[in-house]
C-alpha cells in the first residue's frame, strides 16, 4: 500500500437530501480508506447520480485507484427499493467502480430483505462485486476490517467454505493480527517444498512461540512424505520448544495414496508426542477419510480436534482446546454393559448367569421386533411416497436416543420436502394450465390473424408438401390460377395434375423440384391469361425445413404487371423530363431556403459560367446578385406568397459580367418534408436592352418633338423678324433721298442680314451636330482657339477686348474638330458679345489642361454675368437670359448638344454683373498606342 498518500480528515465528507425530503445520503470516513455510507428512504436517478458524482470526486481527491482501494461499509437500514432504470444505473455504475477496483469490498446492513436480495442479484450478474450482509454495525466493520488486513497481507484468508486459502504475503511478513492482536509471525524458505502451481506445496509457519501452522496444497507422492517430515523437524528445532501446538489445514489436500498414507501414520506416532495440541482443518473428502479411519484405528484421531478454518483453530487453540472435536463426543455412554460390569460376572451363579443371558436375549429379541416394526414403518412411508397416487404427510415419531433418530429424522424432512414440492408441483400445474388456455386462446388469435394477413394479402400464397400436394393457399392464389388456367385449384390436388398448360407445367416442376433441394427461388414469369392478357408475377420459393429436413414448399407469387407498365411509364416520363430538362434554354434549379443549391440543369451552369453544382455552391448565393437585396427582398416574398412570378433580377456570372434573368419560383416540400424552392431563370439581356434602347428612343423621339416644336415656332419668328427689318429698311431706301439716310439704312440693312445669317448657322450647327457621327482626330488646342478668336474678329469692339490662352498638354488629345470648335465659338462668341460693350477693361481667358485620359477646359469672363434664377435654363433651346444683346437662343442649346455627343460635361459658375465661368470636361477618344 502507498502510505505517501494525501491526508484526509475522518469525519462525515457528505450530507444530502433532495428537494422532495424523500431521499437522504451521508459520507462519513471512518479509517483511512473505509468510509459509511448511509442511504435512507427512496432515491431517484437524479438523486444516485449527485451522491456518486461526489464519491467519484471524494476519490480523485484521496488519491484512490487499484493500489490504493476504498473499502464501503454501505448502512441500508432505511433504504426503500427504487424504481428499475435507478437500480440498474446504480448497478452499473458500483460494478464499474469495482471493476476499476476503485472499491475493493463491501459490507451492507440491510434490514429490508428486499433491498438485500436486489443487491445479491446485483453482485450475481456482475462478478466483479464483492459483498457481505450483516445485522449490525459492528459485525459489518468487523468484516470491511478483515478484508482492508487480508489486502494488506495481515490477516488470514479463507474460501467460501471458511477454509483457509494460503496468503504468499505471508512468506514476507514478521507479524500478523489475530482478532486484532498483533501475533510474530517465522516463514523461511527453508521450510517450504514446491512453488506457487506446482501439484504439490508444504508451507509451515511459527506462530508466535509455540503454535505450528501446516499448510498443504495438493497430494505428496510417497518420496515427499519423508523430505515433509524433515521439515517438520527444522520447525521444531527451530522453535526450541518442548512441545508445539499443531493446526494442520489440509483444505486442498488431495487424496493420499494408501502407501503414502501408511507411512505418514507411521510417522505420525514418532512425531506426536510433540504435539501438545492438534487441530485438523478438513476438506470434505477427507473428513469422511478420518471418519473411516477412526473405525479402523479408533486411537489415532483420539486426541485431535476439528475447526472450520485458521481463525477458529486459533481460537481453540489459545482457550485451551475447548471446542467441540469433530469426530468424537465427550462420553460414550454404554448404559447396559456399564450395569452389567457392575454386576461382576465372576461373582454369579450358573442361574443368575442364565437370567442374565435370557434377559439379553429378551432385549434382543425386542431390539429386533422394535427394528422390524421400524422397518415396516419406513418402507411404508417410502412406499407412499413412491406408488401412492395422493400423497398423504405420515408423521414419524423416534425418540432421540433411538440409534435410527437421524435417519428418521432425515425422512421426516424428506416427506416435507415432498410435501412442499408436490404441493408446488400443483400450483406449478394450475398456472400451467392456465397459461396452456391462454396459450391457446393466443395462437387461435394468432392463427386468426394470420389467416386474415393470408387471405387479404396482394400476394397470391400457396404451400405444398414435399409430394408436391398442395395443403394450404389463399384467395389470391385462387383468383389467379383461375384467371391464368381458367379452371378451379382444390385442396390436396396434386401441382403434378392440376397446370393444365404443358409449357407452364414442366417449367414449374423443375422449379419445385430445384426448390425440394433446400434453395430459395425467385423467378418473374410472362404469363397469357384466358382472356388473351399478358400477366406479370412474381414468385418467390422457399423450402420448408422441419427438423434438417425439407417437407414442402411455400410460395409467394404477386401479379406486378401494373407495376411494370407504371414504371415502363414512369421511365418514359423520366427519359421526357430529362431531354426536356437538358435541351430547354431556361435554367432550372431546386435549392434550400438558407441558399444551397441541391439540383440545376446544364442551361443553368452555363448562365453563371460554371462547370458542376459544387463549383456554384463554392460561394453564397447573394454572390451571384449584383444587388444582394434583391435575392433577399424574393426570398421574402415567396416565404409570404409561396412564390413569385417573372421578376427581373440583374445576376453576375463567375467572370464578373453580369445578365438580366426573368425569374419565377414556388415553394415546395420533398419527400421527406424539408422545405425547398424551385425556380427558372431566363437569359433576358437581348430584350432587355431592346427594351431600354426603344424607351431611349422614345425619350429622345419625345425630345425631338418638343424641340421641334419650339423650334418652329422660334425659327419662324427669328427668321421673320430680320426679313420683316430687311423689308421696311428696302421700302424707306426707296423713299428716301438724303443719301447720309441711305447709307445709315444700309448698315442697318447689312446687320439685319449678318442677324439673319448668324441664325442661319447656328441651325446648321445644330443639324450637323444632330446628323453626322462623331470623327475622332487630333486636336491642336491653341491652333483650334486662335481660329475661333479670327473669325470673332467682325463683331463690335472685339479687338479691345484682352485674350489669354493657357494650354497644359503633354500627351496627344483625340476628339472631334469640327464639334469642339463649334462649343469654342459659341461659349468664346457669347463671352464677346457680353463683355466687350460693358466694361472696358473687359477681358476673356481661356484654361486647357489635357490629362491622360480627358481633358478639362475653362472659359472665362467679367462680363454682364447671368442672374442665379436663370441659370439652370440657359442651356435650353431658345432660351435667353438677358436682351441686353440680341440673339437666337441657340448657341449654349447647341454647346450642351455637342458635349453630350462627345460624352462630355458643361457646367456653368455665374454672378451677376460681374462675369461668368463655363466648365467643359471631354474625354479623350482615342489613345494611340506608345
Amino acid at each position: 500500500m502507498n502510505r505517501d498518500l494525501p491526508l484526509v480528515e475522518l469525519g462525515v465528507l457528505l450530507d444530502y437530501r433532495n428537494k422532495a425530503g424523500s431521499y437522504y445520503c451521508k459520507y462519513e470516513l471512518l479509517e483511512a480508506n473505509i468510509l459509511r455510507i448511509t442511504h435512507s428512504g427512496v432515491p431517484t436517478i437524479e438523486d444516485i447520480k449527485i451522491v456518486l458524482t461526489a464519491f467519484e470526486s471524494q476519490c480523485e481527491r484521496m488519491q484512490v485507484e487499484a493500489s490504493n482501494p476504498m473499502y464501503i461499509l454501505l448502512d441500508a437500514t432505511h433504504l426503500t427499493n427504487a424504481d428499475f432504470i435507478t437500480r440498474k444505473f446504480y448497478s452499473q455504475k458500483v460494478a464499474g467502480y469495482f471493476s476499476k477496483k476503485i472499491i475493493r469490498y463491501a459490507s451492507i446492513i440491510a434490514a429490508n430483505q428486499v433491498v438485500a436480495t436486489i443487491s445479491k442479484l446485483a453482485a450475481k450478474k456482475y462478478s466483479s462485486i464483492k459483498l457481505s450482509y450483516h445485522d449490525t454495525y459492528e459485525e459489518a466493520i468487523e468484516k470491511i476490517r478483515q478484508c482492508k488486513a487480508l489486502d494488506e497481507g495481515l490477516a488470514e484468508k479463507t474460501d467460501e467454505r471458511g477454509h483457509s486459502i494460503y496468503h504468499a504475503n505471508w512468506v514476507h511478513r514478521e507479524y500478523i493480527y489475530i482478532h486484532h492482536k498483533r501475533v510474530s509471525l517465522v516463514s523461511k524458505p527453508e521450510w517450504n517444498i514446491g512453488r506457487e502451481k506446482d501439484p504439490y506445496q508444504l508451507r509451515l509457519y511459527l506462530i508466535g512461540k509455540d503454535l505450528l501452522l501446516v499448510k498443504t496444497v495438493g497430494s505428496p507422492e510417497i518420496e515427499q512424505i519423508e523430505e515433509v517430515v524433515k521439515k517438520l523437524w527444522a520447525v521444531i528445532r527451530y522453535s526450541k520448544q518442548v512441545q508445539l501446538g499443531l493446526i494442520a489445514d489440509y483444505s486442498q489436500r488431495g487424496y493420499l495414496k494408501k502407501s503414502a498414507l501408511k507411512q505418514a501414520s507411521d510417522y505420525d506416532k514418532a512425531l506426536r508426542k510433540y504435539w501438545s495440541k492438534i487441530y485438523f482443518i478438513l476438506n470434505d473428502t477427507a473428513k469422511i477419510a478420518f471418519k473411516t479411519f477412526d473405525q479402523f484405528k479408533p486411537g489415532f484421531t483420539e486426541n485431535i480436534r476439528m475447526a472450520s478454518g485458521i481463525s477458529d483453530a486459533l481460537t481453540k487453540y489459545h482457550t485451551e482446546g475447548k471446542g467441540d472435536s469433530f469426530l468424537h463426543n465427550e462420553a460414550k455412554p454404554e448404559a447396559f454393559v456399564a450395569n452389567v460390569n457392575q454386576k461382576g460376572l465372576k461373582n454369579k451363579s450358573k442361574d443368575e448367569l442364565i437370567a442374565i443371558i435370557e434377559d439379553l436375549q429378551s432385549l434382543n429379541a425386542n431390539q429386533n421386533q422394535l427394528i422390524q416394526a421400524r422397518n415396516q414403518e419406513l418402507f411404508e412411508t417410502i412406499a407412499q411416497i413412491s406408488w401412492d397416487n395422493t400423497y398423504n404427510y405420515k408423521e414419524l415419531k423416534v425418540p432421540i436416543t433411538d440409534p435410527y433418530s437421524d435417519l428418521y429424522i432425515a425422512i421426516q424432512m424428506l416427506q416435507i420436502d415432498v410435501r412442499d414440492m408436490l404441493n408446488d408441483l400443483i400450483c406449478m400445474n394450475k398456472k400451467l394450465e392456465l397459461k396452456v388456455q391462454e396459450r391457446t386462446r393466443d395462437i387461435a388469435y394468432k392463427e386468426a390473424n394470420l389467416r386474415a394477413i393470408i387471405d387479404n394479402n396482394d400476394h397470391s400464397i400457396w404451400v405444398c408438401d414435399k409430394e408436391l400436394v398442395l395443403v394450404d393457399f389463399n384467395l389470391k392464389f385462387q383468383q389467379a390460377f383461375q384467371q391464368l388456367f381458367g379452371s378451379q385449384i382444390m385442396l390436396g390436388q396434386s401441382l403434378k395434375e392440376a397446370i393444365p398448360d404443358l409449357k407452364v407445367h414442366a417449367i414449374w416442376m423443375h422449379r419445385l423440384t430445384n426448390a425440394l433441394s433446400g434453395s430459395q427461388l425467385n423467378y418473374t414469369d410472362h404469363l397469357e391469361g384466358v382472356d388473351g392478357k399478358v400477366y406479370i408475377f412474381q414468385s418467390v420459393l422457399f423450402p420448408l425445413v422441419t427438423e434438417g429436413e425439407v417437407s414442402g414448399i411455400s410460395i409467394f407469387s404477386k401479379n406486378i404487371t401494373r407495376e411494370v407498365h407504371k414504371e415502363n411509364l414512369i421511365k418514359k416520363n423520366e427519359q421526357l423530363l430529362r431531354s426536356i430538362n437538358q435541351n430547354i434554354q431556361e435554367g432550372i434549379y431546386r435549392r434550400k431556403l438558407e441558399g444551397e443549391v441541391v439540383y440545376v440543369n446544364q442551361a443553368f451552369l452555363d448562365l453563371f459560367s460554371v462547370e458542376s453544382i459544387e463549383e456554384f455552391n463554392s460561394h453564397s448565393i447573394e454572390h451571384y446578385y449584383v444587388n444582394p437585396e434583391e435575392k433577399r427582398s424574393l426570398d421574402k416574398e415567396i416565404t409570404q406568397k409561396n412564390a413569385y412570378r417573372n421578376r427581373e433580377v440583374l445576376y453576375k456570372r463567375k467572370d464578373g459580367s453580369h445578365f438580366w434573368g426573368m425569374t419565377s419560383a414556388i415553394l415546395v416540400y420533398d419527400s421527406s418534408g424539408e422545405l425547398l424552392i424551385d425556380g427558372v431563370v431566363r437569359n433576358v439581356t437581348v430584350n432587355k436592352k431592346a427594351e431600354e434602347k426603344l424607351t431611349q428612343q422614345n425619350e429622345e423621339l419625345k425630345k425631338l418633338n418638343e424641340e421641334l416644336d419650339r423650334f418652329v415656332y422660334s425659327a419662324s419668328h427669328d427668321l421673320r423678324a430680320p426679313l420683316s427689318s430687311l423689308s421696311g429698311l428696302i421700302d424707306l431706301v426707296g423713299m428716301e433721298d438724303n443719301e447720309e439716310n441711305k447709307a445709315e439704312y444700309l448698315s442697318l440693312m447689312v446687320k439685319s442680314v449678318k442677324r439673319l445669317d448668324n441664325f442661319i448657322q447656328d441651325i446648321i450647327h445644330y443639324s450637323r451636330n444632330a446628323r453626322l457621327e462623331v470623327e475622332r482626330e487630333p486636336i491642336d488646342f491653341e491652333e483650334a482657339i486662335r481660329e475661333v478668336f479670327e473669325g470673332l474678329e467682325y463683331l463690335d469692339n472685339a479687338k479691345s477686348v484682352q485674350k489669354e490662352i493657357e494650354i497644359i498638354q503633354d500627351k496627344a488629345f483625340y476628339s472631334d474638330k469640327k464639334r469642339l470648335t463649334i462649343i469654342f465659338n459659341n461659349l468664346l462668341s457669347n463671352a464677346l458679345r457680353y463683355t466687350a460693350s460693358y466694361r472696358p477693361d473687359a477681358c476673356i481667358s481661356v484654361k486647357v489642361v489635357v490629362g491622360g485620359d480627358n481633358v478639362n477646359i475653362q472659359i472665362k469672363d467679367n462680363g454682364i454675368g447671368i442672374a442665379t434664377k436663370h441659370q439652370d435654363k440657359i442651356f435650353d433651346m431658345f432660351y435667353r437670359a438677358t436682351t441686353f444683346k440680341p440673339g437666337s437662343g441657340l448657341g449654349l442649346y447647341i454647346v450642351k448638344e455637342a458635349v453630350e455627343k462627345l460624352r462630355g460635361k458643361v457646367r456653368l459658375e455665374s454672378v451677376l454683373n460681374q462675369g461668368s465661368v463655363f466648365y467643359v470636361e471631354l474625354p479623350n477618344l482615342n489613345r494611340p498606342a506608345e
